[in-house]
Order: C-alpha cells, then structure tokens, then sequence
C-alpha cells in the first residue's frame, strides 16, 4: 500500500466513502462525519474541533466500538489504518518523549540555559547577570 499523510489519508477515506467522485465529496452531506473538515486533504482555514489524528481515531473508536477492537482491526486496506491509534507511525523513534534512550541523549546534549515551559515562573532556575550601574558613577 502506497504511503499517505494522514491528511491524503482521510482525502481518500472521504473518495472511497463518496465512490470515487470529487464532486460528491465536495458536496457531501455527512457535516457531523469527523473527517467533514478535513475531506479535501488539507487544513481548513476555519481550525475545527480536533486534529486531523484525533479525528481519525475518534472516527475508528465509532467505526468498531473499543480501544481494544481498534488495536486488533482487521481491515489494512482502509486508508486511515495505519493511523487509527491516533499518531503518525512513521514519527515513530524521532520523538524524544516516546523514545527513553532519545530522551536520555537529549537531555546531556541539552546546555543549562534551557528550561521547561512549565516552570517558566520558577525565576531561580535563570541565571542572568545583569550589570547593576549606578547614574551617579559616571
């Protein structure tokens, strides 16, 4: 099977849904579908209620019912399988979050100066020098 983006994934879920035709997909009916937004392959200016992974796999939950069910699917030939967990599976490994040993490199490859987002607030963990001059000195 030729190697999709999910968006060109859900593209040709929507063909395959609409018999091949363009124009019904254009057209289509099915506005609560949760691909709906993303039918014609591309980010819609309008940002809808979830991405485009998320809608695939609430999309497969419906499809088959359980999470469970959604693991062991047995229809490979549907355009969005290999994205029905919700991920892209070819960002599998490049991900230093998903992956310890990358994770474990990046963090001693990483310089001091970095800091999480979240502790941002935290100001001990800046370290800033910052000349103190006095107007009078000049």
């Amino acid at each position: 099977m030729k190697r999709r983006t999910y968006l060109k994934s859900i593209r040709a879920f929507c063909l395959d849904c609409m018999g091949k035709s363009s124009e019904t997909v254009r057209d289509c009916p099915a506005r609560h579908c949760k691909f709906y937004p993303y039918r014609f392959g591309k980010t819609p200016e309008t940002k809808p209620d979830s991405t485009p992974l998320k809608s695939i796999r609430l999309y497969c939950l419906e499809c088959v019912g359980t999470s469970d069910e959604v693991k062991n699917c047995s229809m490979p030939e549907c355009p969005a399988y290999y994205y029905r967990f919700g991920k892209n599976p070819h960002l599998k490994g490049n991900n230093p979050k998903g992956n310890p040993k990358a994770l474990k490199t990046f963090r001693q490859n990483s310089s001091g100066q970095q800091f999480l987002a979240s502790n941002s607030n935290d100001l001990s963990q800046i370290d800033t020098q910052v000349p103190i001059t006095d107007k009078n000195s000049k």
